[in-house]
């Protein structure tokens, strides 16, 4: 994928507990991220092949952030992210097909994941209970993604904050240093960190050339 990054500072720091987010909302594509191959996780208790994964980062267009005493900072909104694995929009039931296909439907953009900075759309945000070392929490998560809404008179709010794009391939490394250290974390993570251009950016030495995962390598990651 190609690189097409405004580069901005990362959002303001908020360390006040936040509501947790349900129901639907209205939001923009603000951030695109290139995570490399990550671990498949798990099915029925089966481990499935590693498979390379993306992020995609929300602005909600209606909700803020709120300091200590409960007042929306309007410079601050919420944003939401999801991961899925990256695959071909010819695999139909790849959750990654059917983001495109929502958030470019005329294919204005030719499949590039990365030109989707700033597109309108609708979250569908449920809640689910932690498990595990997050027992006891509550979380939100992306249920669904549609289009913008579709309502006589309202204007869809444009984006607070400029969009960021990260890749693996061509890695801007001001993007990068933007990113929250858990993000950043995952991407060093990926299985083929060792050798990168990324890595080299980061600790020197030389680059090496990873192979072309095969479909024995890469799964079907959250196909359904």
């Amino acid at each position: 994928m190609g690189l097409n990054a405004n580069n901005v500072a990362a959002p303001k720091g908020n360390k006040v507990e936040q509501a947790v987010l349900s129901g639907s909302h209205g939001a923009r594509v603000v951030q695109i991220i290139d995570l490399g191959i990550q671990d498949g996780g798990s099915y029925q208790g089966t481990a499935k092949p590693p498979v390379h994964k993306i992020q995609l980062t929300y602005e909600l267009s209606h909700e803020f952030m709120k300091d200590e005493e409960g007042v929306e900072q309007t410079d601050q909104p919420r944003w939401v992210n999801e991961d899925f694995a990256f695959h071909s929009l010819e695999v139909d039931l790849a959750k990654s097909t059917k983001r495109y296909k929502v958030l470019d439907p005329e294919s204005t953009f030719g499949g590039d994941f990365t030109l989707l900075g700033g597109t309108p759309c609708t979250l569908a945000i449920i809640t689910n209970a932690g498990k595990g070392k997050h027992q006891g929490k509550t979380f939100s998560n992306i249920a669904n993604v549609t289009g913008p809404m579709n309502v006589p008179g309202y204007v869809q709010p444009e984006l607070v904050h400029e969009v960021r794009v990260f890749t693996l391939d061509e890695p801007n490394m001001e993007v990068f240093g933007a990113l929250p250290e858990w993000i950043q974390d995952k991407i060093k993570g990926n299985f083929e960190f060792k050798g990168s251009k990324l890595d080299v950016a980061l600790n020197g030495g030389e680059t090496s050339t990873p192979k072309e995962p095969t479909k024995a390598d890469v799964g079907d990651g959250d196909m359904y």
